[in-house]
């Protein structure tokens, strides 16, 4: 069976993010939202239903700005216009980052766009040659193997935007 307890990793005399390591929910909306050096949290869940779900909880309670949560996998993904993202053990990372703006929507139009470019750069980095699909897509050797989820919230502490990326990170045959 699964742990539920959460696992907080840093040292005083080496800040770094907090992050805790859990494979339930609940134990992520538990942790601190910032450790003693005032860095954002990093918090890695097994599973969760949706990380932009699990972050816009989050950033309502209070979240702080760069806050980032990381899954293996997710039972409720989900894209663009409600499309469901489909997650098998072990293939993918999914991960979401909450972003303090100032900017209202209009500012933001392009923010998905700016978000799948540095993702191909990255993985461009790695010798792969990736092209991206407007708006959110990402492509290797023309397959999907990612997407792009920014979703504008306000958590009561002005505007904020969920930025969601999934991405496939070991072949799928078929």
């Amino acid at each position: 069976p699964a742990s539920t307890s959460s696992r907080l990793v840093g040292s005083p005399t080496r800040p770094r993010p907090l992050i805790c390591r859990s494979t339930s929910e609940s134990r992520a909306r538990e942790a601190p939202m910032k450790n003693a050096t005032g860095e954002p949290p990093l918090l890695l869940l097994e599973e969760v239903a949706s990380t932009n779900d699990e972050l816009i909880e989050l950033a309502a309670q209070g979240a702080v700005d760069g806050t980032a949560l990381a899954a293996s996998r997710q039972t409720a993904g989900r894209g663009r216009r409600g499309h469901s993202w489909h997650s098998l053990p072990g293939r993918h990372v999914f991960v979401s980052v909450l972003h303090r703006s100032r900017l209202g929507a209009p500012q933001l139009a392009g923010l998905t766009l700016d978000i799948g470019v540095a993702v191909a750069g990255v993985i461009d980095s790695l010798g792969l040659v990736t092209t991206l699909k407007w708006p959110n897509d990402i492509l290797l050797g023309g397959k999907k193997v990612g997407g792009i989820l920014c979703e504008l919230v306000d958590s009561g502490a002005g505007p904020s935007v969920v930025i969601g990326l999934g991405l496939n990170v070991q072949a799928v045959d078929g």
